[in-house]
């Protein structure tokens, strides 16, 4: 078994068409399976639901996959250190998220600060601008954050623009969903599946993830809209105190502090290790979670299988947009989900990369670097 190499689909940015027959969300209903091919104008597409596949992995199919990216990919390159802590003096973070290729984090002055890839000004994902904010949230290629008088707004893909007075915000795939003060939740962005069309009701907090929605409402259910190939959108029964919506899997944290996955398992993402949690992000095929004791446990895949493909062997920059294949850089052991010791107040799952805030408000990144998304400053 090897791990096929993937191709580069570049996605149209423009607002896209209703869709005809959008899905009602669902707690616990499911949808047929579609293919689906999601990625970004320089991410390959390698999310594990390009390929095919149930949506339930068997133990010894998951136990194979990961012997696969340990046998197929050694170590990180020079370039890859195990783990960056933000080291200006004086600079505290309240929260940070990690994206795509780029990572953003609301210091404790309220200011934002993004770091990694910013090369093309009509997507400036690194470019926030200079107002004080709530909170944060890097999505693929676009951030959009909270400011402190309620308002929206957006940064990078010029489809999200700012909008509207919101408690919450997340930036996903290629859409955005947030939560308003009266509790209700409204979505911008591509809705082919129905990932940005959320269900009426109350909501205490939403998380937008590759082309799927998940929330929880006031009473603590959890309820999901968009794709649901894998089962991502079909979550269990039960009182939850958190929720994140990644690639193609979701994560919980329960009531009672335990947390709980559905969606695709191909290399353990939605198989979480037992005992209490804080918190939990799901990423794109691994996820991250602060431990009651502090302490960040990951699980899933620790190649970058997502950021790779286009960024030239020298890891410094993206591959131009005729890349051969000579300029394709090969799948390795980046690290995401291999975090480093220490207390955590807040932990974020991206693509390849993995930040987190510790006790005394650095921010520490590990995985794979290249453009500078897991050096903060």
């Amino acid at each position: 078994m090897t791990l096929r190499r993937t191709a580069l689909v570049l996605i149209s940015l423009s607002s896209p068409a209703p869709s005809v027959n959008r899905p009602p969300s669902r707690r616990r209903w499911r949808r047929p399976v579609w293919t689906l091919a999601l990625t970004t104008l320089f991410i390959a597409c390698a999310l594990p639901a390009c390929g095919n596949g149930s949506s339930g992995d068997t133990s010894a199919t998951v136990a194979d996959r990961r012997a696969v990216a340990a046998e197929n990919d050694t170590s990180p390159s020079e370039n890859q250190p195990s783990s960056t802590r933000s080291s200006r003096p004086g600079v505290k973070f309240d929260s940070v998220s990690a994206g795509s290729v780029h990572t953003c984090g609301v210091k404790a002055d309220r200011s934002v600060v993004c770091w990694g890839y910013d090369r093309f000004e009509p997507w400036a994902r690194s470019k926030p601008p200079r107002d004080k904010f709530i909170s944060v949230s890097a999505g693929w290629t676009h951030t959009c954050g909270v400011k402190t008088g309620g308002s929206v707004v957006c940064w990078g893909n010029r489809n999200f623009s700012a909008w509207g007075q919101f408690a919450a915000v997340s930036a996903g795939g290629t859409h955005t969903c947030g939560v308003r003060t009266d509790g209700s939740t409204a979505c911008r962005g591509n809705d082919k599946f129905g990932q940005s069309t959320p269900p009426d009701g109350a909501f205490a907090s939403v998380s937008a993830g590759g082309v799927h929605t998940c929330g929880i409402t006031t009473n603590g259910l959890v309820v999901c809209w968009g794709n649901d190939d894998h089962g991502q959108a079909t979550p269990p029964a039960g009182e939850f105190a958190s929720v994140s919506a990644g690639g193609s899997h979701t994560c919980g944290v329960r009531a009672e502090g335990t947390v709980a996955c559905w969606g695709r398992n191909e290399f353990g993402e939605s198989a979480p290790p037992t005992g209490k949690f804080d918190s939990v992000s799901a990423g794109g095929v691994h996820t991250c979670g602060v431990r009651a004791d502090g302490s960040v446990a990951c699980w899933g895949s620790n190649v970058d299988l997502l950021s790779t493909a286009r960024v030239d062997r020298s890891g410094g920059s993206l591959a131009p947009d005729r890349a051969g294949p000579d300029e394709e850089a090969p799948k390795y052991a980046a690290g995401q989900a291999t975090p480093p010791d220490g207390e955590f107040v807040a932990v974020s799952a991206g693509i390849g990369h993995t930040c987190g805030v510790t006790t005394d408000g650095a921010v520490v990144c590990w995985g794979y670097d290249a453009l500078g998304r897991a050096t903060p400053p």
